[in-house]
């Protein structure tokens, strides 16, 4: 019996045959932003056919966050909603694997993958606070 690959969460999460999935956007070669999902035209600058696929960053700065205690039957709680800037460019919202400490509200991030279970495997994003000893 084989095991069935798992499945993106959403698609602009790429699961490469081999090395760790990663998050695909679309940076403007006329103004350098980034969007997330597809897309024809730029939003900021109107320009067409400028769009190209750009690997997100895996590190960033937490922005905002709320930890949700009420949520849809069979969905876990507490899970804490967060916003986090990426480095390199991007921001990206998604849930943190761990109560982030107020005073330390804006401390480096990474991304971390892990599957989760509902009939099938889905991979999806967590963010995880990065120890200071690999901090750069």
């Amino acid at each position: 019996m084989t095991t069935a690959k798992p499945l993106p969460a959403v698609d602009f999460l790429k699961i490469p045959e081999t090395g760790d999935p990663y998050l695909e956007a679309l940076k403007c070669k006329n103004c350098n932003s980034i969007y997330l999902g597809a897309r024809a035209v730029c939003s900021k600058c109107g320009a067409r056919d400028q769009l190209a696929a750009y690997r997100l960053g895996t590190k960033g700065k937490l922005y905002a966050y709320s930890i949700v205690h009420r949520s849809f039957p069979g969905v876990e709680v507490p899970y804490i909603s967060a916003i986090v800037d990426l480095e390199g460019g991007g921001t990206l919202k998604g849930n943190r694997s761990e109560e982030p400490e107020v005073r330390h509200a804006r401390r480096h991030h990474h991304q971390g993958c892990r599957t989760q279970r509902s009939g099938r495997q889905f991979v999806s994003r967590v963010f995880l606070s990065t120890p200071r000893c690999l901090r750069r």
